[in-house]
């Protein structure tokens, strides 16, 4: 974040991924790309939603509040992800699929009533939420409907999924990308810091972590891989504090047991309605 502005760093970062990706699908199964004409709506839903709005609100929100309550915060999808897989893939929800949702959303609270944003525009508040937490809320909402789009074309429309994601992609960093260029200064293109990190991000997020994540959306529900996300504030917190020197209240803490209460409800739930079918 020091070498670049958040949404010209979004921006490349999403394009380079998508070039790549969609390069690589070229060269498996040039046919494959016949596949997008029919399925623009699914494609621009994931790159807005699961794209667009997702990184570059996250990203935006990093330089307000620690990473590990933006990790936990982030981590809010879980119960979305729920109500759109009911919503909209008709995933069942028992009543104790319920009870741990609000289970999870009781244990939010403790870190969202502790203000630790530490720049100028996150105090302005909107209720409970400081600008920064509203635009992590919003990017943890818009990740889960965006993955939806994402399982539906891959699963409902047999697109690859490298295919899915380069297109989504590539389109989501070109929107950040126009952004930037109305609203942000962009840095020197000559700063070797500034590449390698955009290139570190582009190979563990977009090209191992993004597909990975795809494509065990083919076995499992949207709402239960959100929910094994559960561990990411942990390993963000530890991380945080190796190399940025950042601390985390006790309202961490409180926030994850609660939340992770509800979530052994819901997955023991989710478990046993599986071995069902």
């Amino acid at each position: 974040m020091p070498y670049g502005p958040p949404f010209f760093l979004v921006g490349m970062r999403l394009i380079i991924a998508g070039i790549i990706l969609l390069l690589s699908q070229l060269f498996l199964n040039r046919k494959s790309f016949g596949l997008l004409k029919d399925n623009w709506h699914l494609i621009l839903s994931a790159a807005i939603f699961n794209i667009y709005i997702t990184n570059a609100f996250e990203f935006w929100a990093l330089g307000c509040v620690t990473a590990a309550k933006a990790s936990f915060i982030y981590n809010f999808s879980p119960f979305v992800s729920a109500f759109f897989g009911y919503l909209l893939l008709s995933e069942t929800m028992t009543f104790k699929k319920w009870l741990g949702l609000i289970i999870g959303i009781v244990g939010m609270l403790p870190i969202l009533l502790t203000d630790s944003s530490y720049c100028e525009v996150a105090g302005n508040h909107f209720g409970l939420f400081s600008t920064a937490e509203l635009a992590l809320l919003i990017a943890a909402g818009a990740t889960s409907y965006g993955w939806i789009s994402i399982k539906q074309l891959i699963h409902k429309k047999n697109v690859p999924i490298i295919l899915a994601n380069g297109i989504s992609t590539l389109i989501g960093g070109s929107i950040a990308l126009t952004q930037s260029a109305f609203v942000e200064t962009w840095p020197s293109f000559n700063n070797a810091y500034l590449w390698f990190y955009i290139f570190a991000a582009v190979i563990v997020s977009q090209l191992l972590a993004y597909n990975f994540y795809a494509s065990l959306l083919l076995k499992y529900s949207a709402t239960f891989m959100t929910f094994t996300g559960f561990s990411m504030p942990f390993f963000t917190a530890l991380l945080g504090w190796l190399f940025l020197g950042e601390t985390v209240s006790s309202a961490f803490y409180i926030s994850n047991l609660i939340v992770f209460i509800g979530l052994c409800v819901f997955y023991t739930e989710e478990k046993g309605t599986a071995s069902k079918v």
